[in-house]
């Protein structure tokens, strides 16, 4: 699989995991080796967890502290929306499974003032799908931490991933 992305003034992007890294095994994988980079782009397709109904997140240098805001606006198949805020949850929600065993999530986060102290902004979007109870999550928020951003993990919120592949491209 390839991103191709429009070229931006002083914006070279480049796939720092090559082939992607596997979503198996672990209900953390962690995708290290990021340094001097001020955006990170992270397309997590088709992750999927042994346990249903989870949350599939991101984190960000292991970080499951309250340095975590966000904005999600929740809509369901059935055209239900839920706004959400959260202030403190410890990780940034990409999308939920539903209860079918076949559900995966898709989407991506963009992160952005990733090689700096303090406040680092990101957007982001990501589905569950199955055909079944699928949500959509449409995200905003920020990262507060004095570090740089060293590495991104995918987490499942309960059960060891089982399925999917991470892409972690990143741009000075």
């Amino acid at each position: 699989m390839k991103w191709a992305t429009a070229s931006a003034a002083g914006a070279n992007w480049s796939l720092l995991n090559s082939g992607g890294t596997a979503l198996t095994g672990a209900q953390t994988v962690t995708v290290s080796g990021i340094s001097g980079k001020d955006k990170i782009y992270v397309l997590v397709q088709s992750a999927s967890s042994a346990t249903a109904s989870q949350y599939i997140a991101l984190r960000l240098n292991g970080d499951t502290g309250s340095n975590y805001a966000y904005f999600a606006n929740v809509f369901t198949k059935a055209g239900y929306s839920d706004p959400q805020v959260a202030l403190t949850d410890g990780y940034i929600p990409l999308g939920r499974l539903t209860s079918n065993a076949a559900s995966n999530v898709t989407g991506f986060a963009l992160f952005t003032g990733c090689n700096a102290s303090g406040v680092k902004m990101y957007q982001g979007q990501g589905m569950g799908s199955d055909g079944s109870g699928a949500e959509w999550w449409t995200t905003g928020g920020y990262y507060n931490s004095s570090s740089t951003i060293s590495s991104i993990s995918v987490h499942s919120a309960g059960g060891n991933l089982d399925a999917g592949t991470v892409y972690v491209y990143t741009s000075a």
